[in-house]
């Protein structure tokens, strides 16, 4: 069963003492491990008395257990929650019940727009299933996403100017640079810090790039690559 009463040190946004869940346990000491620089400001578990007033799993169910969790987004430190999300979803892991994060909600195998007060754009929010032989169970959790860990979490200048010159013609690039005012390098400038998945993301979408990779002699190396990074198949005509 659950870790009775621990005292659970995890941030001060929420109260902290209360059951600790041996499933949300693993993925704590996972993450903690995984970034121990994080900032923990919007961690919590046990709900406040604004939580307490309404339904949530920060409150205790009818066994007296509390079934969720936040995690601070803190990408400067390499906990981005961006990634954390997409990890937790496409892991399989039968113990996610549903997680919010930037106005979006994941359960039932999609993500949709999540309208509720707190946009959830500070912290991530996973809620495991109810079952005990679900939330006590101390499995390790898959929180990077096969294919992240070789991947910086965000761009640099030089990640940019590869990205954009990979996936842009010269000329492509100068029009993207012209269209904003701005010259080519200080386009390539507005990029860095952004998430290096959103990046990939929008250039693999663009119509500019869309008009290259149906011609399959462009780059394939780098379609595939970044038909992997971000989960699609991809079919070169």
């Amino acid at each position: 069963m659950c870790n009775r009463k621990a005292a659970c040190s995890i941030g001060g946004r929420l109260c902290l003492v209360g059951d600790l869940l041996k499933s949300l346990a693993t993925l704590l000491s996972q993450v903690n491990q995984e970034w121990p620089s994080r900032n923990k400001a919007s961690d919590g578990l046990i709900g406040d008395a604004a939580h307490q007033a309404t339904k949530s799993e920060h409150n205790p169910n009818s066994a007296g257990v509390v079934t969720a969790m936040d995690i601070t987004h803190d990408p400067a430190n390499g906990a981005d929650m961006n990634r954390l999300a997409e990890a937790l979803t496409t892991s399989g892991d039968t113990r996610v019940w549903y997680v919010i994060f930037n106005r979006r909600i994941w359960e039932a195998g999609k993500w949709k727009p999540y309208n509720g007060a707190n946009p959830h754009d500070k912290h991530l929010h996973i809620s495991v299933n109810q079952s005990p032989y679900s939330y006590d169970d101390p499995s390790s959790w898959s929180i990077i996403r096969q294919g992240d860990s070789d991947m910086p979490s965000n761009v640099d200048r030089s990640v940019a100017g590869q990205l954009l010159t990979a996936y842009f013609t010269p000329q492509q690039l100068e029009g993207e640079a012209k269209a904003k005012g701005w010259t080519v390098e200080q386009f390539i400038s507005s990029w860095v810090g952004t998430d290096t998945h959103a990046m990939i993301k929008a250039l693999y979408e663009s119509p500019q790039f869309r008009d290259k990779r149906l011609n399959a002699d462009h780059n394939a190396k780098l379609v595939a690559e970044s038909a992997r990074a971000l989960s699609h198949t991809v079919v070169l005509s």
